[in-house]
């Protein structure tokens, strides 16, 4: 509190309790109380009031616009910068303000930080947010069941100071872990909330499946492909005459590359035919509504009707086998002709 006495002064308490001034003590005033000892020196710039005991103010103290000091070197003051602006002033590098609530410290401010100590927390109220401003990057709290924290105006980067896109992992061998404690994990891609698709692994089914979802209008989830668990590297070892469609049962998909005696499934007793592969398949791509070919080849594992009018399943490995099945016939049947060109030669 700056100040410049003009006079020296002591005051005196009578019995009554009345001030009485006398201006012929040197340098000094004492205030003397049952409760406060004040005791004023002057420098000729500054006035320093040491006390003791309680004070007890019945009014306003009115600082005027000057410094409050608040340490004992006086370089830490309360300072009104301008009007209704109140700064607090800690000159040393490694000043702390501390607020100290029922004997625990629980928040500090330090230089260039807030620190929100150990035991402590912050609470705000619905939708209130932190961050650059109302229409900027922030983070909105809102009171939902379950509640929400939503990120808003911002690019996320984890890993990255630089994210280019909504979210952004960045790290030596980054990765992003979905776990369900309950149900079918999944991740949902999204047209502006009118189409769908989505990536999901059925635990029940241990397959992991791409689909479309009822946003579509087809009232029912549609499934595009599967890959069973385990099958996610898919190999067809083309020696294994299970892996050869040459002959199938239509009733249970049973094949092999060999006819079974008088012609009978050995797994259901049902007739075993001579199949054409490359013309099956390719009738099946050419009539894609044909369920007469989608159940054929769904016998024998390859494909499945889909839940609409045109849409089918592919089995990925068991198409891959297919595949080398119809090549294998192919093969057989140029060596074949190559055979029977030779002997006519």
């Amino acid at each position: 509190m700056a100040s410049t006495p003009t006079a020296n002064f002591a005051y005196n308490k009578p019995a009554e309790g009345d001030i009485d001034w006398d201006t012929t003590t040197n340098g000094n005033w004492d205030l003397l109380d049952a409760d406060l000892i004040a005791e004023h020196n002057s420098d000729g710039t500054h006035s320093t009031v040491t006390m003791s005991g309680t004070l007890t103010m019945s009014d306003n103290i009115d600082l005027n616009g000057q410094d409050l000091l608040i340490d004992a070197d006086g370089d830490s003051y309360l300072h009104a910068s301008g009007d209704d602006v109140v700064d607090l002033v800690l000159a040393g590098a490694s000043g702390e303000l501390a607020i100290n609530i029922n004997g625990a410290e629980d928040f500090q401010f330090v230089a260039n930080g807030f620190n929100v100590l150990s035991g402590s927390h912050i609470t705000v109220a619905d939708d209130a947010w932190i961050g650059l401003g109302a229409a900027a990057g922030r983070i909105q709290f809102d009171n939902q069941t379950p509640d929400e924290v939503n990120i808003l105006a911002a690019n996320v980067g984890i890993g990255t100071e630089t994210p280019g896109t909504l979210l952004e992992l960045a790290g030596a061998g980054a990765e992003l872990t979905i776990n369900a404690t309950s149900g079918n994990p999944k991740l949902t891609l999204e047209e502006n909330g009118t189409w769908a698709y989505y990536w999901v692994y059925h635990i029940t089914d241990n397959n992991l499946a791409l689909a479309t979802t009822n946003a579509d209008g087809g009232g029912t989830d549609a499934y595009i492909w599967k890959v069973p668990d385990g099958q996610t590297t898919i190999d067809a070892n083309t020696t294994w005459d299970e892996d050869v469609f040459d002959y199938v049962c239509d009733a249970c998909g049973w094949h092999n590359l060999h006819e079974p005696p008088d012609a009978t499934c050995p797994d259901c007793g049902g007739s075993v035919e001579w199949q054409d592969d490359v013309a099956l398949i390719t009738e099946a791509m050419r009539q894609p509504d044909n369920m007469t070919l989608l159940d054929k080849l769904q016998a024998q594992g390859v494909m499945k009707r889909g839940d609409e009018p045109g849409r089918a399943y592919i089995s990925l490995q068991e198409a891959i086998k297919f595949t080398w099945s119809g090549l294998g016939q192919m093969a057989r049947r140029i060596a074949t002709l190559e055979q029977r060109l030779e002997a006519t030669a």
